[in-house]
């Protein structure tokens, strides 16, 4: 099949969207199919740029267009590629926040409507709207209104034959106005380094000389960290353990937060964002994982699932996860573990290391098998 690829940005290591496109793109790729993939809003380039991926099944080719053009022009350069490639799918990578600083995209579906018409339409939200968790966020609350006003316009005017969203959570949220959704859980959006597949890790933490912690990628708002540096204080002093925490990629507004709350007992790293060579070296060195993903939102989370393919056990620090009603529909892979406030000890006794999967080519098969069931 030809498929053409629509997300925000497509900078390697810099967009999670971005990157699980990438990636999907090159899996698709790599078993026959005719790729292309459009940044329509691009973040990290000033003018419109055409890019090609080469590897040993073929090439995958990628326009760039500079977010600094408008919504409207940027619509106009996507119908153009289209028509000229004449896919049998066009999947929209979708999180709102891609299309408008603020996530505040008014009109776009009606100017996708236009780019897209004559051909089938697919759409994978990864995120829907702000103020759907069961907190008191006022602002949050009247900002995500309007953003589920977009989203649900844009399902209107795009007439997709296909919705896919990352989880159960999700996925009711969109039943409701739309009987075509189906979950299709992320993989890892960091591969594995040959150089480091098949380390060989010892779980017996308790025991350890030294621990260390890795966090990647976003850190969810209301995550008990102070709670959790301290039962870890207290077990790191009775069992005479070293602990260390590294921070790498884009974990965004609260990291200083998680800086200041580990920074006074333990050795802190922050590293920022690096390349994906950096990230699977960072993660292979490290011992444990932690997600501040709740629960009910963890198929969401590519950089969870990277966490496990490096083979790290996974603790989950959240303050949301009672807070989603869906929760019982995620169903925990080995090696994840829940913190709740006094029961650090018991994780680490329980902790165990994540089975081997193949998370990318189970999901790439689930996507392909989907779009091919709805041609049918």
């Amino acid at each position: 099949m030809k498929i053409v690829f629509v997300c925000g940005s497509i900078e390697r290591g810099c967009d999670g969207v971005g990157d699980y496109t990438r990636r999907l793109a090159q899996a698709l790729l790599s078993i026959g199919h005719d790729i292309t993939i459009i940044a329509m809003r691009d973040a990290y380039v000033n003018e419109q740029k055409r890019e090609i991926i080469e590897s040993e099944t073929g090439e995958i080719k990628i326009l760039r267009i500079p977010q600094n053009i408008s919504l409207k022009e940027s619509s106009v350069l996507i119908k153009s590629e289209l028509d000229e490639i004449k896919p049998d799918w066009v999947s929209l990578q979708f999180v709102i926040f891609a299309y408008h600083a603020k996530g505040l995209p008014f009109g776009l579906g009606q100017l996708l409507s236009n780019s897209f018409n004559g051909y089938k339409v697919h759409v994978m939200f990864h995120e829907l709207w702000l103020g759907m968790e069961k907190v008191n966020n006022l602002k949050h609350s009247l900002w995500g209104f309007f953003q589920k006003r977009i989203v649900l316009s844009m399902i209107s005017q795009l007439k997709p034959s296909l919705i896919h969203t990352n989880s159960r959570w999700y996925a009711d949220q969109l039943e409701k106005v739309t009987n075509k959704v189906k979950v299709l859980p992320l993989f890892s959006n960091i591969p594995v380094q040959a150089e480091f597949e098949n380390k060989n890790r010892s779980i017996d933490f308790l025991n350890h000389k030294a621990i260390k912690f890795v966090v990647f990628g976003h850190i969810s708002l209301y995550a008990p960290v102070e709670k959790f540096v301290q039962e870890l204080n207290l077990i790191s002093e009775k069992n005479n353990i070293d602990v260390s925490i590294t921070f790498i990629g884009k974990n965004n507004s609260d990291l200083n937060r998680w800086i200041e709350a580990w920074k006074i007992h333990f050795q802190t790293i922050v590293l920022g964002i690096q390349s994906e060579y950096e990230i699977s070296k960072t993660l292979s060195q490290s011992d444990i994982g932690i997600s501040t993903t709740p629960y009910a939102l963890l198929g969401k989370s590519g950089s969870f699932y990277a966490l496990l393919d490096h083979g790290l056990p996974v603790i989950n620090v959240s303050d949301l996860n009672e807070l989603f009603d869906e929760r019982k529909n995620f169903k925990a892979p080995q090696g994840l573990l829940e913190y709740r406030i006094g029961n650090l000890e018991e994780v680490f006794s329980n902790l165990i290391l994540p089975e081997k999967t193949k998370q990318l080519d189970t999901s790439r098969d689930l996507f392909l098998n989907d779009l091919i069931n709805v041609t049918r």
